[in-house]
C-alpha cells in the first residue's frame, strides 16, 4: 500500500479494531466523516483509491459500514439521519470509490447494501418524511442542502440496481425509488414556493437552480427507467403515424407480431441464439444460426415502428442498432457457411464451385447471386497441429495448402512478398473463420472460431514451405478441440473433407461495438437527442447547454477573440442567460478578429452541448 493510501487508513485503526463497537452516535459520525474525507482526496492516484478500498472491504472496515448501516436499527439512541446515513450514500459514489476503485472491490461494498436493504429502507422511510414536513434538511445549526442528499441517494440505488440484477425486480427497491423520487419532486418544486424550502439552493440565481434541479432530475430518471418493469409486449398504438404509411406500419406489426425475437416468436426461436434481450445474444454467430435459413428478426429504425420496448426508451435504441449492426456482419458469414454445405451435400459427381476450388487447392469463392454475391476466401485439405496456450489463450495449430499462384511459388522471397502484401487484409489476427467438416458418414459439422496468430507468424510459414500455410485458432466450441485431440492421438484412417473459411467480414472491427451496445445503456450521453422521437418533438427539441458551463459562477471570457487594439478586458458570456449570450454575440460580430459565420459557430459551439 502506498504511503498516502496507508495513510488514510490509520484514522480509520480505532473502529477497525476486531472488539470495537459503535456505542455512540457520534462513534458513527466520526467514522463515516474519515470515509468522506478520504474519498475526497483529490491528490489520490487511482492506484492510491483502490489500495484503499481494497484493504478497506477485505479487513474490518466493511464490518463498521454494515454497523453504522444498521445502528439506528440495532440502537435506542437519538440519531441524526442527516449526519449518519446521507454520509453513507456520499461515501459509496464518490470518484474515488466508482471511477477509481476495482470492480470486485466496489461490488463488495455495494454488497453491503444489498445484505442490509431492508434496513435501509426502513431508516429512509422513517426519517425521510419528517424531513420533509419540515421543509428543512438541517441538522440543528448543521445545514445539509437537497442537491447533496438526492444526487447522493439516486446515485447510490442507481450504482446498486446496476450490480445486483435482482434488486432491479424487488418490489421493496421500487417502492423506495418512487418514493425518495416523489420527496425529490417536492424540494425541487418547494425550492421556488412561498415560503421556499429551507435550502442553501434557494439563494441561487434562476438558472443555477434550474441547472441544478435538470442533473438531479436526470439521474432520478436514469434509475425510474432502469427498474420500470419491462412489458414485453408493450407497443404505442395511440403514436401517430400520419407521416409514414399505413401499410409499413401493419407490416412491421405483423412482423413483429408473428415474426419477433426469440420467444416472442409465434413458432419459437429460430436457433440457439435467437433471444428476446440483445444481452443474451452471443455475438459471434454460433453454427446452428449460421445454417439456419429462417430470416432474422430485424425491428424498424424510426420512432412510429412497432417494438416489443417502450417507443421512447434508450433500451429500444440501443435494441434496434444491436440487431442491425449484427445483422451486417452476420449476412455475408450466413450465406458463405451455407454455401460451402450446401455444396458439400451434392454428390461428388456433381461439379461445385467448392469442388473446384478443392481440385485447385483453394481460392476465393463467388456465391451466384449477381445482386447480392459474396466473395470468400476457401483454404483446402486441412489439417491440424498440436493446441497451444499463449497470451491470448488455448488455440488449435490449422495447417492448410497455400492457394494458388505466388503463394506456392518456389522462390522464397515471392512467397514472403505475397504473403506480407495479403497478410493485412487477409488471415489477420482477431478474423472470424470458419471450419466446416464433412465426415465419412456425410455428417457435416461447423466450428466457428478466430485467428489468434499474427501476421508475422503468416509470412513466417511461408518462409518454410511452399505448399503449406499455417495458422493459429481459437474455436469457441471446445468439442472442436477435443475432436482434433482425437485425430492427433489416433493417425490412422481418414477422416472426411475438410475446409476452412474466412469470413468475408472483419469480426474484431465489429465486436467492441456490439459488446458495448449490450452493456447497460442508461449511462449513454446525449441521451435525450439519440434516442427515437416523433418528429414533432424532434422539431421542437431545444440543445441545452454544456452540463460545466451551468455550474454556479461559470462564465467564459472571450476576450481574446478581439485584436489587440480593441481594448477589450472583459467579454463574459454566461450559457444560461439569453441576454448574456445575445450580448455576447452582438459583441463579436462588432469587433471581434471572426467574420460572421466564425462567430455563429463559436457562439454555438460554446452554448450548446450537441
Amino acid at each position: 500500500m502506498s504511503s498516502k493510501s496507508g495513510g488514510a487508513m490509520r484514522p480509520l485503526k480505532q473502529y477497525t479494531e476486531g472488539s470495537f463497537q459503535f456505542s455512540i452516535p457520534d462513534q458513527v459520525y466520526q467514522f463515516l466523516n474519515i470515509l468522506c474525507e478520504t474519498s475526497s482526496k483529490k491528490s489520490w492516484s487511482t492506484e492510491d483509491a483502490q489500495l484503499f478500498l481494497h484493504e478497506f472491504v477485505e479487513g474490518n472496515g466493511i464490518i463498521r459500514l454494515r454497523d453504522a448501516i444498521r445502528f439506528p436499527i440495532d440502537s435506542s439512541r437519538s440519531w441524526s439521519f442527516q449526519r449518519g446515513y446521507v454520509p453513507i450514500f456520499v461515501y459509496i459514489t464518490s470518484e474515488s470509490v466508482i471511477k477509481k476503485a476495482l470492480h470486485a472491490d466496489i461490488n463488495k461494498l455495494y454488497g453491503v447494501i444489498h445484505n442490509n436493504f431492508k434496513a435501509i429502507r426502513d431508516t429512509i422511510e422513517t426519517h425521510m418524511p419528517r424531513l420533509i414536513e419540515a421543509r428543512s434538511f438541517k441538522d440543528g445549526h448543521k445545514p445539509l442542502s437537497g442537491r447533496v442528499l438526492f444526487k447522493a441517494m439516486f446515485s447510490a440505488l442507481y450504482e446498486y440496481v446496476v450490480r445486483f440484477k435482482s434488486a432491479v425486480s424487488d418490489p421493496d427497491v421500487r417502492k423506495l425509488v418512487e418514493r425518495l423520487a416523489g420527496w425529490f419532486d417536492i424540494w425541487a418544486v418547494g425550492l421556488s414556493s412561498k415560503p421556499p424550502f429551507d435550502d442553501e439552493c434557494v439563494r441561487f440565481e434562476t438558472y443555477q437552480k434550474e441547472s441544478i434541479i435538470e442533473n438531479i432530475d436526470n439521474d432520478k430518471e436514469r434509475l425510474l427507467s432502469f427498474i420500470k418493469e419491462p412489458d414485453a409486449r408493450n407497443v404505442d398504438r395511440g403514436t401517430n403515424r400520419q407521416e409514414i404509411t399505413e401499410g409499413l406500419v401493419a407490416n412491421l406489426q405483423r412482423i413483429l407480431d408473428n415474426e419477433g425475437p426469440g420467444n416472442l416468436r409465434k413458432a419459437g426461436p429460430r436457433h440457439d441464439n435467437d433471444h428476446v434481450k440483445i444481452q443474451d445474444i452471443g455475438v459471434a454467430p454460433t453454427p446452428d444460426e449460421l445454417l439456419c435459413e429462417e430470416d432474422p428478426y430485424l425491428p424498424g429504425n424510426l420512432f412510429e415502428a412497432p417494438h416489443n420496448l417502450e417507443p421512447r426508451s434508450v433500451k429500444r435504441l440501443f435494441d434496434i442498432q444491436f440487431r442491425l449492426l449484427r445483422e451486417e456482419m452476420m449476412a455475408p458469414v450466413q450465406t458463405a457457411v451455407q454455401c460451402v454445405v450446401s455444396d458439400l451435400k451434392k454428390p461428388t459427381s456433381v461439379p461445385t464451385l467448392l469442388s473446384n476450388l478443392i481440385r485447385d487447392g483453394g481460392g476465393r469463392y463467388r456465391t451466384p447471386d449477381a445482386q447480392d454475391s459474396v466473395i470468400f476466401s476457401v483454404f483446402t485439405n486441412v489439417t491440424f497441429q498440436p493446441l497451444s496456450l499463449d497470451t491470448r489463450g488455448l488455440s488449435l495449430g490449422v495447417e492448410f495448402d497455400a492457394p494458388p499462384g505466388d503463394a506456392q511459388s518456389e522462390i522464397v522471397e515471392t512467397r514472403v512478398a505475397y504473403w506480407e502484401r495479403i497478410a493485412t487484409k487477409r488471415l489477420t489476427q482477431g478474423a472470424l473463420v470458419a471450419l466446416i467438416w464433412k465426415d465419412q458418414n456425410g455428417k457435416i459439422d461447423t466450428y466457428i472460431g478466430t485467428i489468434t496468430s499474427s501476421s508475422f507468424d503468416l509470412v513466417a510459414t511461408a518462409r518454410h514451405s511452399s505448399d503449406r500455410i499455417s495458422i493459429k485458432v481459437s474455436f469457441f466450441d471446445p468439442a472442436a478441440e477435443l475432436r482434433v485431440l482425437h485425430i492427433l492421438q489416433n493417425r490412422r484412417g481418414t477422416y472426411g473433407t475438410r475446409v476452412l473459411i474466412e469470413a468475408p467480414v472483419f469480426y474484431e472491427g465489429v465486436r467492441p461495438f456490439l459488446e458495448a451496445l449490450q452493456r447497460n445503456p442508461d449511462g449513454l450521453p446525449f441521451l435525450n437527442y439519440l434516442r427515437h422521437q416523433s418528429r414533432k418533438e424532434l422539431q421542437q427539441m431545444a440543445i441545452r447547454a454544456p452540463s460545466y458551463s451551468t455550474a454556479p459562477g461559470f462564465s467564459f471570457d472571450l476576450k481574446d477573440l478581439f485584436p489587440p487594439d480593441a481594448n477589450i478586458q472583459s467579454l463574459s458570456l454566461n450559457t444560461s442567460s439569453v441576454n448574456s449570450i445575445n450580448g455576447a454575440r452582438s459583441s463579436l460580430l462588432r469587433g471581434s478578429r471572426l467574420d460572421p459565420s466564425q462567430v455563429d459557430a463559436v457562439v454555438d459551439s460554446l452554448t450548446r452541448e450537441l
